[in-house]
């Protein structure tokens, strides 16, 4: 049975999970909500459960200490770990050693260095999982996104979502993709929704885990 505040249709499980290392909650409050990055995504999981389909989970993102801009976080690479298995392509790999095959454009740590958009058109493999973390836009992103000739959110490329989307129709089975949004593919499920919150004013992130529910597109 479903844990609702009668009044506001909050769902209060929700609120306790998101809030959990908050010392500042003391309880919900029908008269105390606001604004705040926390309650707007409270909202927005308490309509998605109510509504079922897929599994979700918010926890902090952690602190990137590698050094190099857009490296996963610790947190969000032992997500990674525990869910992926067989055959995996990583693109956008960056300084990554997660994957048997990770593409990037320049990082040494990548198996092939070329434009991820050039690898998807020639490579006819078929793999258990993509991982991608492709570049969005942030501040001073021509210093960070410069190096892969791109100056905003890869997501929002048209083109891009295209060739992406052909691939993954044809040669994966399942996508576990970090953004800021929370992409759909057709003949993927939402699996799973990972909620990453990295403190301060930085943008929400969003993992997300997408399994195929129909046979590969020829």
């Amino acid at each position: 049975m479903k844990n609702l505040c009668p009044h506001c249709g909050t769902d209060l499980d929700i609120e306790k999970e998101v809030f959990a290392n908050d010392k500042l909650f003391t309880g919900h409050n029908c008269q105390g909500y606001d604004n705040s990055e926390k309650q707007k995504i409270i909202r927005v999981l308490s309509v998605l459960r109510q509504n079922g389909g897929f599994d979700f989970e918010v926890l902090g993102m952690g602190m990137n200490t590698s050094g190099y801009p857009g490296a996963f976080t610790k947190i969000v690479q032992g997500i990674i770990r525990s869910v992926i298995y067989g055959k995996v392509l990583h693109l956008y790999s960056g300084t990554s050693l997660i994957g048997d095959e990770r593409i990037d454009l320049e990082h040494p740590n990548a198996t092939k260095n070329c434009r991820v958009e050039d690898f998807l058109k020639e490579d006819t493999r078929d793999w258990d999982w993509v991982l991608l973390d492709p570049p969005y836009a942030i501040q001073r992103a021509n210093l960070k996104l410069g190096a892969y000739g791109e100056y905003g959110s890869l997501s929002g490329n048209t083109l891009w979502q295209a060739v992406m989307r052909r691939y993954c129709q044809r040669h994966i089975d399942n996508i576990l993709w970090l953004d800021f949004c929370a992409p759909s593919i057709k003949g993927f499920g939402r699996k799973k929704l990972w909620l990453l919150l990295p403190g301060g004013f930085h943008t929400v992130r969003v993992l997300s885990w997408l399994k195929r529910e129909m046979k590969p597109m020829l």
